[in-house]
């Protein structure tokens, strides 16, 4: 109700001249937002709308009647909006970055719970965000004397394989102080990655030695393989780990930005691809718990040269 009593009060003042009666049907669109300016209900409007008016108006609004005081469902300007539809905690109340029919993916959106979502960020969870500036604080394997490294390049990380067969080079980190991710608190991994020739690659939330450990651990992320060239979802369920093709075969030199979010108390894991929901499982999962926030790893398969793969924008989430 704030929020709708919010919308009459904007669209009350930016409407001038008009007189009561007078609604958005009369100045350019009819029930189905067409424009029909001129056809409505009045042949021509009295005043010409102001030029916010006329903003809201060729942005599209539903067709409810601003003057007369009823509430508006919905404002929506092309690229942002604001929204009274439904009544679910996740429904969006404002946007700005997308579609109103995407709304529900917007990079800015304010859910009914009063919960924020910024690009990868939701201020409504707890956070760990990698900006990489050192690997100070972190624990780096380098797969052994072929020239492998890891090295800090301004907000991005570069793992540089070696160049020795199945070698392994790997950066992990630990939470030791805050929160343990659980299955019951929906954690999140988030990332966006630049593939490398030659090489497979993985990051993962919640197990710390992929490619080499055959873990018990109950873990999820994504996984590179040279082999195909192709990207996988990957996760551990009692059954053991089960790797599912999330995209057909891809260049070298693709950029992906790459999410996977546990929902429902561990009962679900979606898979995310360019902000496009791709896959979603059920691990079967029963609690679990783990202090790796996350782990990259990346195994050589060239003997001739040393090859490197990109990671920015690495983000963990749970809930609080």
């Amino acid at each position: 109700m704030f929020m709708k009593t919010k919308i009459i009060l904007l669209t009350m003042t930016i409407f001038v001249g008009a007189s009561v009666g007078y609604n958005l049907l009369d100045v350019g669109f009819d029930r189905s937002l067409v424009k029909v300016f001129g056809e409505g209900t009045k042949s021509s409007p009295t005043e010409q709308p102001t030029p916010e008016m006329q903003n809201v108006i060729t942005g599209g609004i539903t067709s409810k009647n601003i003057i007369g005081g009823e509430l508006l469902d919905f404002v929506d300007t092309g690229n942002s909006g604001i929204s009274g539809l439904g009544n679910l905690n996740t429904d969006v109340r404002i946007w700005a970055g997308n579609s109103f029919l995407n709304r529900a993916t917007a990079p800015f959106r304010v859910k009914h719970d009063g919960s924020i979502v910024l690009g990868s960020l939701s201020y409504s969870k707890h956070t760990w965000s990698f900006p990489f500036e050192s690997t100070d604080g972190y624990t780096v394997t380098l797969g052994g004397a072929g020239g492998a490294a890891i090295t800090p390049r301004a907000s991005a990380l570069q793992l540089m394989q070696s160049t020795i067969l199945n070698q392994i080079t790997r950066i992990s980190i630990e939470e030791l102080y805050t929160v343990i991710p659980s299955s019951v608190k929906n954690p999140s991994l988030s990332c966006s990655m630049q593939f490398g020739d030659s090489m497979d690659v993985a990051i993962i939330f919640g197990h710390k030695n992929f490619f080499s450990t055959v873990a018990s651990d109950r873990y999820f992320g994504f996984y590179w393989k040279n082999s195909d060239t192709k990207l996988y979802a990957v996760y551990r369920t009692a059954a053991g780990e089960i790797q599912t093709e999330l995209t057909s075969e891809l260049p070298s030199t693709s950029v992906r930005k790459c999410f996977a979010r546990v929902t429902n108390g561990g009962v679900n894991i979606e898979f995310y691809i360019n902000e496009v929901l791709i896959l979603t499982v059920t691990p079967g999962w029963t609690d679990w718990t783990s202090d790796y926030l996350f782990s990259i790893a990346v195994k050589a398969n060239n003997s001739s040269e040393n090859r490197s793969i990109y990671f920015w924008d690495v983000i963990v989430q749970q809930d609080f």
